[in-house]
């Protein structure tokens, strides 16, 4: 079975041959070869379509930091429920290949499928505009989609950035590492502050300056401003070029133990200039072994855990029980 996970670094390339597409509403679309056999859960409106996978698939042509192709185990088919307007999805499964399950992360809820962001979604009152690809699109650019973690983000940066800037006394700069449709960058710049959103892939840079030009409007009603560029965290340039960075944002972007590395070799770099005066990374449960690894790589990274939120704690109906705001600080050198 191969996995495409969300938010375009690929790994492995995908086995060529007949795969069936079932589908990426919850949280993870699922490629599975016909070979294999292996069980799957999937969205139950979204009709399952065979597909043609290429023999090789390149990170140039897709869009979004943290989209991995690559071989795991058979994962164990589960249900799907609903609770009022809200679906309630299965996120994760269980590993039964290792001798012993894993704990299962399952989805109460999927912002994803509540959102159409053609004016539904507000921050400051105004209306978010994106366009994005629907949960049950066939393309492997899953940066194009939305996902919880960066729905929340952007909710939480209503409520904590006018306290910071408050402190700082000035409107805030900030970046947005691997921002995918950029949702938690423009929640910052509706505040009327400045973000840059980074991510890779030419798909990827068309769809998100094309969703900044949507919200132009909104954004110089607000004194906001949002910009996009090429940032690749296997390839960090020189950091001198980009000035002050208040606050680095990132959500869904560790969901798998091989981005936690990257990822933070990336927040260290951002956050080895001027400014730097926080780190917010909104997750998303999807797998123990990547929030372990996180943790273990904070401190020879020259990094700190200051604080961990439970989204729902601060944001009620907004928050999600899955969805953690881990605050972060750059303290000392990073140990080589």
């Amino acid at each position: 079975v191969f996995v495409l996970w969300p938010t375009a670094l690929i790994y492995p390339p995908v086995m060529a041959g007949t795969a069936t597409y079932l589908g990426a509403a919850y949280c993870t679309p699922h490629i599975v070869h016909q070979q294999t056999g292996a069980q799957v859960y999937a969205a139950p409106v979204v009709a399952p379509r065979v597909i043609q996978v290429p023999a090789v698939q390149t990170v140039s042509g897709y869009g979004g930091y943290g989209t991995r192709i690559g071989s795991c185990v058979p994962v164990v088919a589960t249900s799907t429920t609903s609770t009022g307007s809200t679906p309630v999805v299965p996120t994760s499964t269980t590993n039964t290949s290792s001798g012993g399950a894993r704990r299962q992360f399952m989805n109460p809820k999927s912002f994803m499928l509540l959102y159409n962001f053609k004016g539904d979604f507000k921050i400051n009152g105004r209306p978010m505009i994106l366009t994005v690809d629907p949960p049950d699109s066939a393309k492997l650019a899953t940066g194009l989609r939305i996902w919880d973690g960066g729905i929340v983000l952007a909710k939480y940066l209503e409520f904590y950035a006018p306290k910071m800037a408050q402190r700082l006394q000035r409107p805030l700069r900030g970046i947005e590492l691997g921002c995918g449709t950029g949702v938690a960058g423009f929640g910052l710049a509706f505040l009327g502050h400045q973000v840059l959103l980074t991510d890779i892939g030419a798909e990827q840079a068309a769809a998100t300056q094309g969703n900044i030009a949507q919200n132009m409007q909104t954004l110089a009603a607000t004194g906001g401003s949002a910009q996009y560029g090429h940032l690749d965290w296997r390839q960090l340039p020189e950091r001198s070029q980009y000035g002050r960075f208040d606050l680095v944002l990132a959500s869904d972007v560790i969901w798998h133990e091989s981005l936690v590395e990257p990822f933070l070799q990336a927040v260290s770099w951002a956050t080895s200039g001027p400014g730097a005066e926080e780190v917010i990374l909104s997750h998303k449960a999807r797998d123990q072994e990547s929030i372990e690894l996180f943790h273990k790589m904070l401190g020879p990274l020259g990094l700190a855990l200051t604080s961990q939120v439970p989204s729902e704690q601060v944001l009620g109906e907004h928050g999600h029980p899955d969805v953690q705001l881990y605050h972060l600080q750059r303290v000392v050198q990073a140990v080589r």
